[in-house]
């Protein structure tokens, strides 16, 4: 066939088509394209990428409108700004950004800032942080929000503007009539409190009081909704008060969600139930929540793709405290899998970090879990996550007791532990039980190992195990007894070291933290001896198989050290 025939073929069936009620789009695009008609081309290119954000293809929605665009359509800022909207509900938050800069270059005024803004939280979220930081800053600027620049102003202004919360109190107005400079001012103030929270939680912290200030000033119900979702979220890191707090604030989220009634509102009342019963140490009834929010967002949700993958690191961290490490591995593996095709680094480092630990330690793979950690490690440096160093030099401590090298990692990280102090994360319980527990863990390992180092490790670890037992968060008293009942073995108080283990079993246990109680109830075992303590012995064991745990001595060295000599 001659190309002139070619072409009045592609011509004939485009006609033929056009004729026809339903026809496919990608159809006649292929067509008109083939028949070298760029005008219509382009019109079914557009009305393809239509169709496809209406099914949820967003990739592909995607693809049709650079596709467009190559085409030579008129108005590029409009589909560069749609081209970049798809690309953020597919989660590729690095090329929307791309998008939106396009976008934005082509525009002025307050759509240009609206469209930067955009690009800025992209580019945040994914784990951008130096690239959404100078981003974002040229927008704060442009609405004259003040940007902190230095750690005591981020402090001084997150006390002044929590302290202006408690005065003006919690309520609202419902007002849905806002001039759009002062909704601008909120969505920027909330993107960059979720945005900045990742390199910098003083910072994130500093934006999320001024985000809940200004939404419940305007009094939009979806930015309520947003504002005291994050509230929630918050009060619930800090103990039983917190969680008190937060069950409140919770209600009020679920109140709104119903109203508003997308399903949008709907995930994110579930997502924040999620995280709330987490530091309540409700796992499983954590699971379920962001089980479901996992669904509803995947089938029936647009601009939440963040929220998406902070469902999944729930899910983690709630796998990771039962000890179902099949399961815990199946997440991390999906999460790290469709992190790493959407370039989000931050999430990608975040699962990456549970492969390493506890998933790798668990199957063996201490080499693998080894060099996994440093390289996410180094990724998360190189990328300023400030989220993901408790859970690294946590990590750090778990490969050298689980290699019984407790002495060098103890002298190694020591000086780690006592920097921590200065990361925002230890003023909250959850984060304070985990690296307390670790720390006098390790402490009390080191102790076991080696004379020259006892007094003072046994000190440190006895300090910690006072610490842990006076916390409200919920694991961390059982954590404290464990800890107490391997310094009672150390210093030669068998009946107070099996007292500890007693209650630090069933206390974990009954909240469903069953690795923890295996460990315990191996080490109970052993000390009890007999036909009683080689039958507890063997269920516990048991326990560890099925979590996939294939060395029990070792892994038993994690949670409850002090038994070893």
């Amino acid at each position: 066939m001659s190309e002139t025939d070619r072409t009045q073929t592609h011509r004939g069936l485009a006609a033929a088509l056009l004729a026809q009620r339903d026809a496919d789009p990608e159809d006649l695009l292929h067509h008109y394209r083939s028949a070298g008609d760029e005008t219509q081309a382009r019109q079914f290119a557009i009305a393809a990428a239509d169709r496809a954000v209406s099914q949820f293809a967003f990739e592909r929605a995607a693809d049709l409108l650079a596709l467009a665009l190559a085409l030579g359509v008129d108005d590029r800022a409009t589909l560069h700004r749609r081209r970049g909207e798809a690309l953020a509900n597919a989660g590729h938050g690095r090329e929307a950004a791309g998008a939106f800069q396009a976008a934005a270059a082509l525009e002025d005024g307050a759509t240009q800032l609206d469209l930067k803004r955009r690009a800025a939280v992209q580019l945040l979220l994914a784990g951008y942080s130096d690239e959404g930081r100078a981003e974002l800053a040229d927008v704060l600027a442009a609405y004259a929000i003040p940007m902190p620049t230095s750690r005591r102003g981020a402090v001084a202004g997150l006390l002044l503007r929590r302290a202006r919360l408690k005065l003006r109190g919690m309520g609202w107005k419902e007002n849905n009539n806002i001039d759009p400079a002062t909704l601008a001012r909120v969505d920027t103030c909330w993107d960059a409190s979720r945005g900045l929270v990742i390199s910098d939680i003083l910072e994130g912290g500093y934006y999320q009081a001024e985000h809940l200030l200004r939404a419940l000033s305007c009094g939009e119900p979806t930015r309520v909704a947003a504002a005291l979702s994050e509230e929630a979220k918050s009060a619930s890191y800090f103990g039983e008060r917190g969680l008190t707090r937060a069950r409140s604030l919770l209600q009020q989220v679920r109140e709104l969600a119903r109203r508003i009634d997308t399903p949008e509102a709907r995930a994110n009342a579930l997502a924040t139930e999620g995280l709330v019963l987490l530091m309540g140490a409700q796992w499983t009834e954590s699971l379920e929540k962001n089980r479901a929010a996992e669904t509803l967002i995947r089938d029936t949700c647009t601009g939440v793709h963040a929220m998406l993958f902070d469902t999944m690191t729930c899910q983690a961290a709630a796998l990771y405290s039962t000890g179902d490490m099949p399961a815990l591995e199946a997440v991390s593996r999906r999460t790290a899998r469709d992190a790493t095709l959407r370039c989000n680094v931050y999430h990608a480092a975040l699962a990456r970090l549970f492969l390493a630990f506890p998933v790798a330690l668990a199957q063996g793979q201490l080499a693998y879990s080894r060099s996994s950690l440093e390289e996410s490690a180094a990724f998360c440096g190189e990328h300023g996550i400030q989220a993901a160093e408790i859970h690294i030099l946590n990590a750090r401590c778990a490969l050298g007791m689980y290699a019984n090298q407790a002495v060098d990692t103890y002298r190694a990280q020591e000086p780690a532990f006592l920097a921590m102090a200065k990361n925002p994360l230890m003023r909250a319980s959850y984060a304070l039980t985990e690296v307390s527990s670790w720390r006098g863990r390790l402490a009390l390992a080191a102790a076991d190992q080696d004379q020259a180092e006892r007094t003072r490790c046994l000190a440190l670890a006895k300090r910690l195990a006072k610490t842990l037992l006076g916390l409200s968060f919920p694991s961390a008293a059982p954590m404290g007894h464990a800890l107490r009942a391997g310094i009672a073995f150390v210093t030669g108080d068998k009946t107070q070291a099996e007292s500890d283990l007693r209650t630090a079993g069933d206390r974990f246990e009954a909240l469903g933290m069953t690795i923890w109680a295996a460990a315990t109830r191996r080490r109970l075992g052993s000390l009890v001896g007999g036909d009683s303590g080689f039958i507890m012995s063997n269920r516990a064991e048991l326990v560890m198989t099925q979590a996939g745990v294939q060395d029990f001595d070792a892994f038993t060295r994690l949670w409850a050290p002090g038994f070893d000599h």
